[in-house]
């Protein structure tokens, strides 16, 4: 098995610093190989992160809310120079804004943040994602000024 780069390791764990995790399931993120910890998926060749999968798979059940993070989503997630694939859905950012500098994941292909509790203007920085191939921002609190970004660079937007 490969190991994940030092410096991938190192933004997961500031990343993670800035969340609030009630059900303790990022309690595999420790020890040296950040391949191994649960919603990371790594290069199999060069070990860097590729996919940052933090979902709540329960999606939107009153029930299971506790499943939910919470809390900042630090721009450590920048130094993940590889990452192709983040899905935050169905988390409880409540009232946050969706960061601007997911808009400097230059190689990020997919990006699933529906029903997480984003609210306001989303970024349109976002419309720098070249490589983006699925878009999910489904949310009651989200303003739109210019959506235009969005049908010359994203093909599938939801």
């Amino acid at each position: 098995m490969v190991n994940c780069l030092d410096s991938d390791k190192e933004a997961l764990m500031d990343f993670k610093t800035g969340l609030h995790d009630p059900e303790n399931r990022l309690s595999s993120w420790k020890g040296s190989n950040c391949c191994q910890w649960q919603g990371i998926s790594c290069n199999n060749t060069t070990g860097a992160v590729i996919a940052v999968d933090l979902h709540n798979p329960h999606g939107s059940s009153s029930r299971h809310d506790f499943w939910s993070l919470s809390g900042e989503i630090r721009p450590s997630l920048t130094k993940l120079k590889s990452l192709r694939h983040l899905d935050l859905s169905f988390s409880t950012f409540n009232d946050n804004l969706i960061p601007e500098f997911f808009g400097y994941l230059k190689d990020l292909q997919y990006l699933n943040l529906s029903n997480a509790g984003f609210s306001g203007a989303i970024p349109p920085n976002l419309g720098n994602l070249s490589s983006l191939q699925y878009l999910d921002i489904e949310s009651l609190d989200l303003l739109v000024h210019n959506l235009e970004w969005d049908t010359k660079q994203t093909p599938i937007l939801n």
